[in-house]
């Protein structure tokens, strides 16, 4: 897999309201603390233009390493969700000024913050280089040529949790926070990386269309999780078992709250592929029934 690394001032930014909007815990106060009145500036204006909050901004993090020009920026996020319809002037004109706020402000209170996660990255890709090309390798054996993705884009944001990431399908990207050190030992960052690249070909046509739209984000992050752990086994990362899984689903999904069972439900799973016959898509399709349960 060859990885294409970017650092963004304006995905950093965005990244950070789209996870004050999910709730998850802000480990870095100040950089919170900087952001919220701006922050808040985006979410209302992205209320007052009737759009829903959580998409457009998780859109625009998607988008936003590739254009400076936030016009155009809003443009291509409101187009891509909703149709070139929805982007009309009067939205674009008042989400574009509220990113540019957004911006302005971090760069006023972080002007470095390029620069800083170039450094940031250095540990990373080092890590990733050392294992990473092992452990997709493996991957594609444990499932199948085609489920890994053969390029891919990987975009460094400023930490806001201490440890996140997120997969964008269908733009072959992932965006990470970029971490000096790794925050859990047993789960280092670039196997974070490892599991988000792994998702990406989940919305190719032979994994998509047999399932519902609406759960293919939840079922390639599920599926995934064994699946790159076992894999972790073969390059040293980490082991594949119920404790480690479940581990993985707090740090990695943040699913704190998930049912006691659902590690051994993916173990279980996990296995009875692994030393059965059954093809990548036939898994793919009893794992969607199990979690559908």
């Amino acid at each position: 897999m060859n990885l294409r690394w970017k650092a963004s001032l304006s995905a950093s930014s965005l990244h950070a309201v789209l996870c004050a909007v999910e709730g998850l815990p802000a480990a870095n106060n100040s950089f919170a603390e900087i952001l919220h009145e701006p922050g808040d500036c985006l979410i209302q204006s992205i209320e007052g233009c009737g759009l829903e909050v959580a998409a457009v901004l998780e859109m625009l993090v998607c988008q936003s390493a590739d254009y400076e020009n936030n016009r155009q920026l809003v443009e291509v996020s409101l187009s891509r969700l909703h149709g070139r319809e929805s982007a009309t002037e009067e939205r674009v004109s008042v989400l574009a000024a509220a990113i540019s706020g957004l911006e302005t402000r971090t760069l006023a209170e972080r002007p470095e913050l390029v620069d800083e996660l170039a450094l940031r990255a250095r540990p990373l890709h080092e890590q990733w280089e050392a294992r990473g090309p092992g452990l997709m390798h493996m991957l594609a054996q444990l499932t199948e040529d085609s489920f890994v993705a053969e390029t891919a884009e990987v975009v460094l944001v400023a930490p806001y949790v201490g440890g996140y990431g997120r997969a964008y399908l269908r733009a072959n990207r992932v965006v990470l926070e970029g971490l000096l050190a790794n925050p859990h030992a047993d789960l280092p960052e670039a196997l974070r990386l490892g599991w988000l690249l792994a998702q990406l070909q989940a919305d190719a046509p032979i994994y998509a269309d047999a399932v519902s739209g609406e759960r293919l984000a939840l079922l390639a992050q599920m599926a995934t999780i064994p699946a790159v752990l076992t894999a972790a086994e073969s390059v040293e990362w980490a082991k594949c078992d119920a404790s480690t899984i479940t581990r993985a689903l707090q740090c990695w999904c943040f699913e704190q709250d998930a049912p006691a069972d659902l590690a051994e439900k993916l173990l279980g799973w996990w296995e009875t592929y692994h030393q059965g016959t059954s093809s990548w898509q036939v898994a793919w399709r009893a794992l969607d029934a199990l979690l559908s349960q």
